[in-house]
């Protein structure tokens, strides 16, 4: 995450303003006129205790003290939360636009998955909904994110889990955003290496039956892994950058291998039929190799799972 400015604000709740987090005495006694909060712009935060509240003053926002962020009603049930609970934690409206719960250590427990949105404010609402605003339109809310049955959890979103809008799968610098503007995206190295091709996406599911599919508002699949009828099958979001889903057999689908065109077999080599037995065998790769037979599809002689250690159709790469 981008370094927070220096000149971070804090809202302070007790006495219902906004003011400098460093501010002495004086300085409070000097803003007691202005009304208590209900935004947070780029560079301000809420730590232990503080609050954010709607303009009706029904609604609040609240970093509460056991590091858990949650958007509690107008009769005070709880409506949303980060599921955090590292005790001291703050959260921060970056000036990049995401906004990030940090822990006492510095680590980002949780993020709204807004960044590259520059000028991105929230704003607590009447309605008692949680709004990120930027560019003239709403870039993630807590009505959405609660939907959820199953939080994702780190780098692993399991069977019957799924990542609402603004959520994400991280490990180290690489993540899997379901992204408020519909688009599923790996983020690694700096750059976005595969994306589901979605505009009007609203959350990313872990089926039951192994299939991860991308799901509109209104239901309709708009995307889809094609590993269906491998039950629980889980979606990792690895440190090398490749995102893969797992079955009980192995790699059933990876963005790596999702993100390059099929090269088809060379002519001089025409796949076998179907259930016909390799007369050629390679006892490694290395032997493959050695005999200019790499790489070798699946069909084609020499080809057998064993050297296929990412299950996606080539052997020997």
């Amino acid at each position: 995450m981008p370094a927070l400015l220096v000149g971070i604000f804090a809202v302070v709740v007790g006495l219902g303003v906004l003011m400098p987090a460093t501010a002495d005495a004086a300085s409070i006694g000097a803003v007691q006129g202005v009304a208590v909060a209900d935004k947070m712009n780029g560079g301000e935060q809420l730590t232990a205790g503080e609050q954010l509240t709607s303009g009706d003053h029904t609604e609040h926002f609240a970093m509460q003290g056991d590091g858990n962020a949650v958007v509690y009603g107008s009769s005070s049930q709880a409506l949303w939360n980060t599921q955090t609970f590292a005790v001291g934690s703050r959260i921060v409206m970056q000036t990049d636009g995401n906004l990030v719960l940090y822990t006492p250590s510095g680590s980002a427990a949780w993020n709204s998955g807004t960044f590259n949105h520059p000028g991105a404010y929230a704003v607590m609402q009447n309605d008692g909904n949680l709004v990120i605003y930027g560019g003239g339109s709403a870039l993630w809310n807590s009505f959405a994110a609660s939907r959820p049955a199953a939080p994702a959890v780190k780098d692993t979103l399991n069977s019957g889990e799924q990542l609402s809008s603004g959520a994400q799968l991280a490990s180290g610098p690489n993540v899997a955003v379901m992204q408020g503007d519909g688009n599923f995206v790996v983020y690694a190295a700096g750059l976005a290496p595969w994306s589901s091709r979605t505009n009007n996406g609203n959350r990313l599911v872990m089926q039951t039956d192994g299939n991860a599919v991308v799901y509109t508002s209104g239901g309709n699949a708009v995307w889809n892994s094609g590993t269906a009828g491998h039950s629980g099958a889980r979606l990792v979001m690895q440190s090398d950058g490749n995102l893969v889903i797992y079955g009980s057999g192995g790699a059933l689908w990876n963005s790596f291998a999702a993100n390059r065109p099929v090269t088809p077999p060379p002519a001089s080599a025409p796949p076998q039929s179907p259930g016909q037995p390799s007369s050629v065998y390679y006892e490694n790769c290395a032997a493959a190799r050695a005999a200019h037979a790499a790489p070798i599809y699946r069909g084609q002689p020499g080809y057998r799972a064993g050297l296929d250690g990412d299950n996606d159709g080539v052997a020997c790469e």
